[in-house]
């Protein structure tokens, strides 16, 4: 039977953006099934991916834990790398039944872990060192995205219908989760932040 590899990354957007890089160094170093296991809204990025197989279960609730960690159970892990770090995820890599289990803290939990953490410092590095631990290199801060056919499709129509196909542009998305006001800017920094984007030459796709 081939290594199986399991990746738990339930959310959130950013953050399971912020973590591709590192998801791709795990599929660098193992040659057998890497599944990622996250929340349904995320499964659409990976649509493309040509190897990195995708599971999704609710991230909240009684039911959907249960039927996460039947599934896990079920396919027999060797590793597990729990890169969310909630008590969930820290539940599944524990019950998994893998002999290989790669997290952050607390320690107890997995057989591999960075020996000192802080929670104050950002995501990346923190990963980088979780990674680490298990002998894998640390990834370069470029994530990226794999959209299905349809998806790189309507993003080539977009920018042909905008001018953009052969012009430097930049995204901005004016918002946040409604859980997290404070993480919100208000209306006339963006457009400030617009204005400066665009007589630097580039322009202002708003999504």
């Amino acid at each position: 039977m081939s290594e199986r590899t399991l990746i738990i990354k339930m959310g959130a957007l950013g953050d399971v953006v912020l973590c591709t890089p590192q998801i791709g160094r795990i599929l660098e170093a193992h040659a057998g099934e890497v599944w990622l296991l996250t929340s349904p809204p995320f499964v659409p990025l990976f649509a493309g991916h040509p190897r990195l197989q995708v599971v999704a279960f609710p991230r909240q609730g009684a039911r959907a834990m249960w039927a996460a960690l039947r599934w896990v159970r079920a396919r027999r892990f060797d590793t597990v790398y729990d890169l969310q770090g909630s008590d969930r995820s820290r539940a599944l890599a524990l019950l998994s039944g893998a002999g290989r289990r790669v997290g952050i803290a607390p320690r107890w939990i997995y057989t591999h872990s960075p020996e000192t953490d802080d929670i104050r410092e950002h995501v990346f590095p923190r990963l980088n060192r979780l990674i680490e631990s298990a002998g894998l290199p640390a990834a370069e801060p470029r994530p990226r995205l794999w959209p299905a056919t349809v998806e790189r499709q309507a993003v080539a129509d977009r920018l042909t219908a905008e001018g953009l196909a052969d012009r430097p542009f930049a995204l901005l998305h004016a918002g946040s989760s409604a859980r997290w006001p404070s993480k919100r800017w208000e209306a006339e920094h963006f457009a400030a932040l617009a204005r400066g984007i665009e007589a630097a030459g580039i322009a202002v796709l708003w999504i």
